[in-house]
């Protein structure tokens, strides 16, 4: 979860505008100009090469709460000095509303790694389950912070929908999406069978034994009846021993 540390806090947030308001004058150019920085300016300010204006650009515009910062601080994301990407993060954080959706959707394709996996990380905080077809397809990202990020931040939306795409994940030929997923789908618990078990029965051999294999671990007897049908018919072994293995963990569970 995104902390909205003491910067970020009520008066934290009063306490960062004083500053803004001080360090305009005294030493950001772009600033000095306005007794009262505003938004616009502070936009302005983000784009200086001096690391300490950019922060303080960045906490002035969190103080303002005008959610349409939000656009001008994604590429923020991505700051040289990591601490500030940290800020911008819990910034946007702090300003995130369906309104801005949409930007932070793009920002899942932004061209920086950076700003991918903190935009799936903001996503998630969000919890809008309108974000969820975006997240799906980070889960392709050839970054591993990013695709790692994308499900964690899917487990937190949760549904039908996040499920199902961590499911289908779970055929991905690469190695981390698929351990993403299943990590994703354990936390997930329960409310996973359902859709692990359709698993079962589509996608390549892969998905379907990694969905017997979850469903073992989960350990729901509502899974029995496809696992059964998956030991006995799937065409290919791996997915039939798996399926086998996964009812004997059920029963063993709920066996007195």
């Amino acid at each position: 979860m995104i902390r909205r540390n003491d910067l970020f806090s009520t008066w934290g947030l009063r306490l960062a505008l004083l500053i803004v308001l001080v360090f305009a004058g005294a030493v950001c150019p772009v600033l000095a100009d306005d007794p009262i920085p505003t938004p616009e300016t502070l936009i302005e300010g983000l784009s200086s090469d001096d690391p300490a204006i950019r922060a303080a650009a960045i906490a002035g515009l969190a103080a303002f709460g005008d959610p349409t910062a939000a656009s001008a601080l994604l590429d923020l994301l991505a700051d040289p000095d990591p601490r500030l990407g940290l800020y911008a993060a819990q910034a946007i954080g702090a300003l995130a509303s369906p309104e801005n959706l949409p930007i932070l959707r793009e920002g899942l394709t932004h061209p920086n790694s950076d700003v991918r996996w903190r935009t799936a990380l903001i996503l998630g905080e969000m919890g809008d389950p309108r974000a969820v077809p975006a997240l799906a397809r980070a889960l392709s990202d050839p970054e591993v912070l990013v695709h790692r990020t994308a499900a964690q931040s899917l487990v937190k939306i949760g549904g039908p929908a996040a499920t199902g795409a961590l499911v289908r994940a779970l055929g991905s030929d690469k190695p981390s999406v698929v351990y993403a997923a299943k990590n994703g789908l354990v936390k997930m618990g329960p409310p996973a069978v359902t859709p692990l078990a359709i698993g079962l029965s589509v996608g390549n051999a892969q998905r379907r034994a990694n969905s017997a294999t979850l469903l073992g671990y989960i350990g729901d007897a509502r899974a029995l009846p496809a696992l059964r049908t998956a030991a006995e018919i799937d065409e290919n072994e791996t997915v039939r021993t798996e399926a086998r293995w996964a009812m004997d963990q059920i029963t063993g569970k709920t066996s007195p």
